[in-house]
């Protein structure tokens, strides 16, 4: 940390981009896109062999962005909810029903309905970042095969099977294997 005193001194910001001056004790940055380190340099009445350096890191809060993609579950299912950001804001899941913990980043949320989850990034003075993701359901039907029988060589079986609840088509295909 630079102290003032009574002296002449140069003040050199390194780098000096998005600076409103290098060679001032105060600048203002602005405009900030990435994190970055400043270095002040001070030289006291010009000796530069009597330089003293200081570093001042600024990082930038640039959002969040949730990584995965809206998506079907079965039912009973959860999703890991994996998400970039810094861990300096502080997030919020709206609705709260069924996710693990609905103030962390990362939760897991098990749905039980179609619903849209709301995550708000906050930072004091900052404007919050705000994304979404829609979570649905796959009911699991029961099926049945039907029961075992026996039948004679070279004579034809008709499966009856069933499956419920009961949908029109295409919502289940349907696939008998050996």
């Amino acid at each position: 940390t630079v102290t003032p005193a009574i002296g002449n001194y140069a003040y050199s910001w390194s780098p000096a981009t998005n600076l409103s001056a290098a060679n001032i004790l105060n600048p203002a940055a602005t405009n900030m896109q990435n994190t970055t380190n400043y270095v002040l340099t001070v030289i006291p009445n010009g000796v530069a062999a009597c330089a003293i350096k200081d570093t001042m890191r600024i990082n930038v809060l640039q959002g969040f962005d949730i990584k995965n993609n809206d998506t079907t579950v079965c039912e009973g299912e959860s999703v890991f909810i994996v998400t970039t950001g810094s861990s300096a804001y502080n997030y919020s899941w709206t609705p709260t029903t069924n996710v693990s913990n609905p103030n962390i980043q990362n939760p897991v949320i098990t749905p039980d309905t179609l619903t849209t989850y709301v995550l708000t990034a906050s930072y004091p003075g900052c404007q919050d970042s705000v994304q979404s993701i829609t979570l649905d359901i796959e009911k699991i039907p029961y099926v049945n095969a039907g029961v075992d029988r026996l039948i004679c060589q070279w004579d034809t079986a008709h499966l009856s099977s069933s499956v419920t609840p009961i949908v029109a088509d295409p919502f289940y295909t349907f696939k008998w294997s050996v």
